[in-house]
């Protein structure tokens, strides 16, 4: 089977998702200093609401991309947050793809034939919740 990828499009699956994963962490630390209101229907401080945004721009892809494929890392809930008010914004269809030996998540865009800009956007609210560890006196 023929390789139809042309170097500009190995770069650009390679490096997008470089660039998002080194946002995301950027978003994460500004929006762990926010304080923000307790998650609806908790009680006290001990539940915080915050809201992440993760946004992929591609001025333009390289001459010739035939298919440009753009992976954003996906939340998921625990017994310490909760994801809730997922909203993405794409030019095509999203999916939602799920590793299988670990489990973790990544939200994937394939744009055939791109031209001009591609924005993806990723937004979604946390709810996290403290952990507290209770030990013994003494």
């Amino acid at each position: 089977m023929k390789n139809n990828l042309t170097r500009g499009s190995r770069v650009a699956s390679f490096v997008v998702p470089l660039i998002c994963a080194v946002a995301g962490v950027t978003l994460a630390a500004f929006a762990a200093m926010a304080s923000r209101p307790a998650i609806p229907g908790t009680n006290g401080p001990a539940a915080r609401v915050f809201e992440f945004t993760y946004k992929a721009e591609i001025p333009q892809a390289s001459a010739g991309t035939k298919n440009l494929k753009i992976w954003l890392p996906y939340p998921k809930s625990d017994e310490n947050q909760e994801i809730f008010d997922v909203q993405v914004s794409a030019p095509t269809g999203a999916t939602v793809y799920t590793e299988p030996r670990f489990g973790d998540s990544a939200l994937y865009v394939a744009v055939n034939d791109p031209s001009g800009p591609i924005a993806v956007t990723l937004k979604y609210k946390v709810g996290a919740r403290s952990i507290c560890a209770r030990t013994s006196p003494g």
